[in-house]
């Protein structure tokens, strides 16, 4: 293989791994803060600190922008109009109107009551996505060293880490999504869990995968290759 196309592909290797090391050791340190911050939440006592708050917000969408678009957002607000979301122990509930062929968006949030008792959970749950974070980047770190020191991209290392990162993007997505899910759960009640998976991740873990299997053939290729001569 051309020796100028594997020294490009160690540097970015070694550069990849520099970056991801950084990473990796600001998400711990992040971890820990978490970690932290939970710990102390949870020995203090539930209503240590206390948030009260109601507000009013009008969102305008501009009928030159939106054009006819805003009939279908003002439809879609005042479809669920009537279901009012409870968050901690408000209120929070939304409107739409058209006015002069604008959207207007009426949100308001009625006296919501959170105190840091009730945030512990959630915090947990957050360092639950952080940690799927970590152990997605520690693949990534195990690909790009590959990618340092490998003399042809067709290398049954490369390959096994490209399957194992794409496994590890897949994991960490599902584990995100429910993280998120878990969370709103935990602040809005009486709208059961609502999962929705990030698919562009999903999408990425494909891509990866489908490499991997076409690096695969590449190596093939190139083992019978290699016996020919």
């Amino acid at each position: 293989m051309n020796n100028q196309l594997v020294k490009r592909m160690n540097t970015i290797g070694k550069v990849g791994k520099i970056i991801t090391i950084v990473v990796i050791v600001l998400s711990i340190i992040a971890s820990v803060a978490i970690i932290g911050v939970a710990i102390t939440a949870s020995v203090l006592p539930k209503d240590t600190i206390s948030v009260n708050a109601s507000a009013q917000a009008d969102v305008t969408l501009n009928k030159d922008v939106f054009g006819g678009v805003t009939d279908g957002i003002v439809s879609g607000v005042n479809e669920d109009s009537p279901e009012i979301h409870d968050f901690g122990r408000g209120i929070f509930y939304a409107s739409a109107e058209n006015v002069d062929g604008s959207a207007v968006i009426h949100a308001n949030a009625d006296m919501i009551r959170i105190q840091s008792g009730e945030v512990v959970p959630a915090i947990w749950v957050a360092l639950v996505a952080v940690i799927a974070f970590i152990v997605c980047a520690f693949f990534f770190k195990a690909l790009m060293k590959e990618l340092s020191v490998a003399e042809s991209p067709f290398t049954d290392g490369i390959i096994l880490k490209m399957r194992n990162f794409a496994i590890a993007i897949l994991s960490a997505s599902i584990i995100s999504s429910v993280c998120k899910a878990s969370i709103s759960a935990i602040f809005t009640i009486g709208h059961g869990f609502g999962l929705s998976f990030d698919f562009g991740s999903i999408i990425t873990a494909v891509i990866i995968f489908v490499l991997a299997v076409v690096f695969r053939y590449g190596a093939q290729l190139q083992k019978e290759s290699d016996e020919t001569l």
